[in-house]
């Protein structure tokens, strides 16, 4: 008993800091920059129902390994990640802003829009 309590007091704080870093290399694994506006929207909007499942996966492992007693460290990773995604969908908007003149660009958006975001 005393072992598990005195891992857990060394392991918890370092806990948001571990799972951070873990959630940002499996969004860098399944995100890429392109210099093609379309393959970036591509990109983004097929990377995000894997952001949902590395979420989910982190979640159920804060269960297993703390019983759910560090998910606000969990919580504080959970917005680190979606800050550098939001960050990087910024980035995008703001690349199609610089090409706005072009309609073309809006074009693209609207398409991986309908594609992805469309009601069946």
């Amino acid at each position: 008993m005393i072992k598990f309590l005195l891992f857990n007091l060394t392991f918890f704080p370092r806990y948001e800091g571990m799972e951070s870093t873990r959630l940002s290399e499996e969004m860098e694994a399944f995100t890429s920059t392109s210099k093609d506006i379309l393959d970036e929207l591509r990109n983004i909007a097929s990377s995000v129902p894997k952001l949902m499942s590395s979420f989910t996966a982190a979640s159920n492992r804060c269960c297993r390994l703390s019983e759910g007693c560090v998910y606000p460290g969990l919580l504080e990773a959970f917005k680190d990640c979606l800050g550098k995604y939001l960050e990087r969908f910024g980035n995008l908007m703001r690349r199609l802003e610089k090409r706005k003149a072009a309609a073309h660009s809006w074009n693209i958006l609207q398409q991986v829009h309908k594609k992805y975001y469309s009601i069946d």
